[in-house]
């Protein structure tokens, strides 16, 4: 099956978290890839810690430690991006997950950092293993969106960053 948490709301990446960490309890492998997201993140520390503890998780961290411009990334940024998505396919082989999260990559979609066939390709060879696909990110493209079996839109009605106030470590990241 594959899951899309789209929309401008907060909680896309939480969702995916709170679904892997369940499956995680229940002994399911679990490869979470993380685009675009290169410095230390709440996330990043539980899952390298539950690896070292013997859970069964893969993690990729394709990112920088600082923000990348999604308007106009630079050619370095779009290559660790892209490498990422290459390392997902080995380690999708390699690994043999029962559930496959790609953090982001609808906003890797958006803005051609990846094209929709290396999507597909990627739900294909997750699909080929009966594994659970996880996409998350705004903007998720009409065409992922049409083949996905649940789609959750994430709407903001309010939020405190409106406010000014800025993420926070243990609560945004």
């Amino acid at each position: 099956m594959l899951h899309v948490y789209t929309g401008l709301g907060k909680g896309k990446t939480t969702a995916a978290l709170g679904l892997a960490l369940r499956a995680i309890g229940w002994r399911k492998k679990v490869l979470f890839v993380q685009l675009f997201k290169g410095r230390e993140t709440g996330e990043k520390i539980m899952l390298e810690y539950l690896t070292s503890q013997g859970f069964p998780i893969s993690y990729i961290q394709a990112g920088t430690r600082h923000f990348i411009s999604l308007e106009k990334p630079k050619p370095e940024e779009i290559e660790i991006v892209r490498r990422g998505i290459k390392q997902a396919f080995i380690k999708i082989k390699t690994f043999r997950p029962d559930i496959v999260v790609f953090d982001e990559i609808n906003v890797a979609l958006m803005y051609n950092v990846i094209d929709l066939r290396s999507a597909f390709e990627l739900i294909d060879e997750c699909k080929k293993m009966n594994a659970e696909i996880v996409f998350t990110g705004r903007y998720a493209p009409r065409e992922i969106i049409d083949v996905a079996d649940l789609v959750t839109e994430m709407v903001k009605v309010k939020h405190y960053f409106d406010k000014g106030i800025r993420a926070r470590r243990g609560i945004e990241y």
